[in-house]
């Protein structure tokens, strides 16, 4: 049964979701986080779909979700990204792939499409919808070799509307969107997936991924590389 725990780095709060595999996810909640939370409010809001498999992981000692087959995916909490700066990090390590499709990393990709990280023809891409704009946010890296651990981050900056994605420590996509005062749609109502997304084109990620992070803040790239310096957040 999964178990949560609180802790903070860096001075910001932070959900932990450990499991018997290894500690696999965490999530900030844009708030301090209490403690005193009953064990099936985790079991509902965390959960595996499609018999996902666990491999060693990046680091000795540790357990690696691997998604490798259709409709294999994990299911988190709602986390609102409007109105704020944000910064999702995550290790990923990719085993195959479908042409011009995208392999949905983490996102809420139900219609009307919120955001999704995910991989396109062995880059990193990243995107949000805007409502009352033609102008669709979308970021794509370089090729990348995706077969090793990476490590992948997005930050959005909230007040200039500049959107930098990184793997292993370097800027690997850079773009300026549109102005502080425009919306992007909320969450959709359903929970938001790892692995997976709502789209009928069903965009599988085939592959690993661990440790993903979602940060109530844009964080640097000495934090960014503080960050992936890390074995396990735990303090």
């Amino acid at each position: 049964m999964p178990i949560a725990k609180g802790i903070i780095w860096n001075g910001l709060s932070y959900f932990n979701l450990f499991s018997r595999e290894g500690v696999w996810v965490f999530f900030y909640f844009l708030r301090p986080v209490t403690m005193r939370r009953k064990p099936n409010f985790f079991r509902s809001y965390f959960s595996f779909s499609g018999s996902p498999s666990f491999i060693k992981g990046r680091c000795p000692g540790s357990k690696a979700t691997v998604f490798n087959q259709t409709n294999s995916f994990a299911t988190a909490p709602i986390v609102s990204l409007n109105g704020r700066s944000f910064t999702i990090s995550c290790w990923i390590k990719q085993i195959k792939w479908v042409r011009d499709q995208f392999g949905a990393i983490y996102g809420d990709w139900h219609y009307p499409w919120q955001f999704l990280l995910s991989t396109k023809n062995q880059r990193i891409a990243f995107q949000r919808h805007s409502t009352g704009s033609d102008e669709w946010p979308y970021l794509e890296s370089n090729v990348l070799p995706l077969r090793n651990w990476t490590h992948v981050v997005v930050t959005w900056q909230h007040a200039t509307g500049i959107l930098v994605m990184y793997a292993d420590g370097k800027v690997i996509g850079q773009g300026s969107y549109s102005p502080p005062n425009e919306r992007f749609y909320g969450p959709t109502g359903v929970q938001y997936k790892i692995g997976k997304d709502g789209h009928s084109q069903n965009h599988q990620f085939y592959g690993s991924v661990m440790d993903l992070y979602v940060f109530g803040k844009a964080l640097s790239l000495d934090e960014i590389n503080r960050l992936r310096g890390l074995r396990f957040m735990i303090l």
